[in-house]
């Protein structure tokens, strides 16, 4: 594991971040690895993979400063020209990983990030019945990009204030001839604290005078003919983003981040779930059709497992049970032990290919392989355990020793679960809701959590409920030591 983290971090660009070279795909799952790692060994130069590149993202080109959310990728080697195309499947992942990186560092650029990639989510990729859209275009006008950038007259028309003009130039790299094509992406190469010394101004006068900026350009922006839609609700994407936003609502606590990924989780259940438990993968115009692929279970087991462990509902424990089942029944190849992409209920292909590899999306075989040893350790089931590690075993020769273990990013963290196997955390009693609470605002991929007001029907939970306490155990193969009462004494029996 140490020798596949090495591996990792030859190939990141700890200048600029992400990988050596160009274009700069934002890769969420390899910084999700890394972040693992970092937890588990403290090895600084994985958090720092981490930070160099989630900084540089947040502040380059490839983000909007305007109206928050990332583009698919950056042409150049710094972060700065992107493929204005916007992907609800990379902003969901970023989300969470952003969301993840804050509960390590608390760094507040990582919270702001959040909250204006959910906002552009909800204002721009959202329907009103809980369901998300694929992407906006990067073309408008026949043009990519037209939509995002500026000339400097531009935006001397909105703001007719050359002081105003003057910082929010220094701020955002804006050139008279442009920084890109005769127009000007906003990206940031300077702190602010460097901008305000060179403006003269205070620090908080610096943030007002952008806020005040950015707010009269989303104005002017919000009148130009906007990049097309692409309205289709696909299950896997739609469950990345549940993901999301429970993500979101373990680092920040915000109730309106829970809800959203309920009304999303119900969307699904409603519309793309049917009684047999089967999954159609896409939703336009009212209509769920086309029978899903491997990665819509998987992911979608995920995102209800996530679920369950802020809200303790067990229905949505029981859905991805459910879900993983029937991906079992329908897609699973008894003699290679690893999942088809397409069911046996589809139409016969000349051959049935399996996904393996990680890539933008984590490969499907990868996520199934994690949601089958997470529901193993909570239904104590040794079957989905030892089929889980069946499929690592069939992946590991090609891992380790791989001089690109970053394509097998989500393999890599399910074989790092496998080496630190995971503490079960129970909280069990009538204050749990704010415990759960408090408990999720740390970064600790090495737990699971259950429980409830009382000990509902996991046998992880028989025996736990204590009258007139609310007690956290932490065990282990379901050995557990002794309980305690507060968060932080919890998390120092994570050893």
């Amino acid at each position: 594991l140490s020798d596949i983290t090495t591996n990792f971090l030859k190939n990141v660009d700890l200048k600029k971040g992400g990988r050596v070279g160009a274009p700069k795909f934002p890769m969420p799952n390899n910084y999700q690895f890394l972040l693992q790692q970092y937890f588990e060994t403290g090895n600084k130069k994985a958090l720092e993979a981490v930070t160099v590149t989630l900084d540089n993202m947040a502040n380059g080109g490839i983000y909007d400063h305007l109206g928050g959310g990332f583009a698919r990728y950056s042409t150049d080697d710094k972060w700065k020209v992107p493929h204005f195309e916007k992907m609800l499947y990379d902003n969901s992942q970023l989300v969470s990983l952003y969301s993840e990186a804050y509960q390590v560092t608390k760094n507040p650029l990582y919270k702001k990030v959040v909250a204006e990639t959910t906002a552009f989510v909800e204002r721009e990729l959202m329907n009103k019945n809980g369901s998300f859209y694929s992407s906006l275009d990067a073309d408008s006008e026949g043009e990519e990009g037209k939509f995002y950038v500026w000339t400097e007259e531009e935006l001397a028309a909105v703001f007719q204030d050359d002081d105003q003009l003057k910082i929010f130039s220094n701020y955002y790299e804006i050139y008279k001839k442009g920084n890109w094509e005769d127009s000007n992406i906003l990206h940031r190469k300077k702190s602010t604290a460097e901008v305000a010394k060179i403006s003269g101004i205070t620090v908080e006068a610096l943030d007002k005078t952008i806020e005040d900026a950015k707010t009269k350009l989303m104005k002017a922006r919000d009148k130009r003919i906007r990049p097309g839609l692409d309205d289709k609700v696909l299950t896997s994407w739609n469950a990345l983003m549940l993901k999301g936003y429970v993500d979101a609502y373990k680092a920040f606590g915000e109730e309106a981040y829970l809800q959203t990924a309920i009304d999303n989780a119900n969307f699904i259940v409603e519309e793309m779930l049917q009684k047999d438990n089967r999954l159609n993968r896409n939703y336009k115009d009212g209509k769920s059709v086309i029978n899903a692929f491997l990665d819509d279970y998987a992911l979608t087991a995920e995102a209800f497992i996530a679920l369950y462990q802020v809200t303790f509902e067990e229905k949505w424990l029981l859905k991805a049970k459910d879900l993983v089942d029937y991906a079992t029944t329908h897609f699973f190849d008894e003699k290679s032990g690893m999942y088809n992409y397409t069911s046996d209920i589809d139409p016969p292909l000349i051959a049935r290919k399996m996904v393996t590899s990680d890539n933008v999306i984590p490969a499907s075989n990868s996520v199934i392989a994690k949601d089958l040893y997470l529901l193993g350790l909570y239904f104590y089931d040794q079957d989905f355990i030892a089929k889980s590690k069946q499929m690592m075993h069939n992946m590991s020769q090609t891992i380790v020793g791989n001089e690109q273990p970053n394509f097998y990013s989500n393999w890599c963290a399910l074989y790092g679960m496998m080496v630190h196997p995971p503490y079960e955390v129970a909280i069990v009693g009538e204050n749990y809701a704010a415990l759960q609470k408090e408990w999720q605002k740390e970064y600790l991929p090495n737990a699971i959590l259950l429980g409830g007001a009382n000990e509902g029907s996991l046998e992880l939970l028989q025996s736990k409920l204590q009258e007139g306490a609310t007690m956290i155990y932490v065990c282990q193969n379901k050995v557990c030591k002794f309980p305690v009462e507060e968060v932080p004494k919890a998390i120092a029996l994570l050893e």
